[in-house]
Parts: C-alpha cells; structure tokens; sequence
C-alpha cells in the first residue's frame, strides 16, 4: 500500500509530519489490542497489545520512522528498519 499527504503549503494540516505515523500506529494497536483477533494469529489472551512484541519497518522515511518511534514509545521492539537503500537487522532492538 501507499501512505501519502499534502505538505502545508499546499493545502495539508499542521501536524502533517507525524499525523500519518501516528495513524499507522494507532491501526496497528486497534488490530494488536483486538482479543479475537490477536487469538486467531495464535497469541494467548494475555499477550496482546504491544509490550515485547518485535517488529520490521518497511521504508523509513516520515510515515516508517513515526510509526516505529510510537510503536516503540508502547512497548514494541523495533528490531529491523530498511528503505531502498539498504536495511538494518538488530535481533535485540
């Protein structure tokens, strides 16, 4: 998928940097906090939501790096990010 917006000064909304980010996040925690959900995928009702969890970023740019600065700031761990240009791998975070 996609996820773009309009700068400023033509015609977005401030907080347009980390608004896209902050909207992935606040998904990604709908669908992580969801028991039906998170039980289907195979974790156990007493491990959903974010803390401890692992997690790869895919494009690093505003929207990658807002999403993994909230996914991290809740208790995910952030253990790879990569662009077009290359990628990082750090098991522990």
């Amino acid at each position: 998928g996609v996820v773009t917006g309009k700068p400023e000064n033509f015609g977005g909304i401030a907080g347009r940097i980390e608004a896209t980010g902050l909207g992935v996040y606040y998904c990604t925690r709908e669908i992580m906090e969801n028991e039906f959900v998170m039980n289907t995928a195979g974790f156990s009702s007493q491990n959903i939501g974010f803390q401890g969890k692992r997690f790869a970023v895919q494009g690093f740019g505003q929207v990658g790096y807002h999403s993994a600065k909230y996914i991290q700031d809740n208790g995910g761990i952030i253990v790879a990010v990569c662009d077009r240009t290359g990628g990082v791998l750090r098991q522990d975070g």
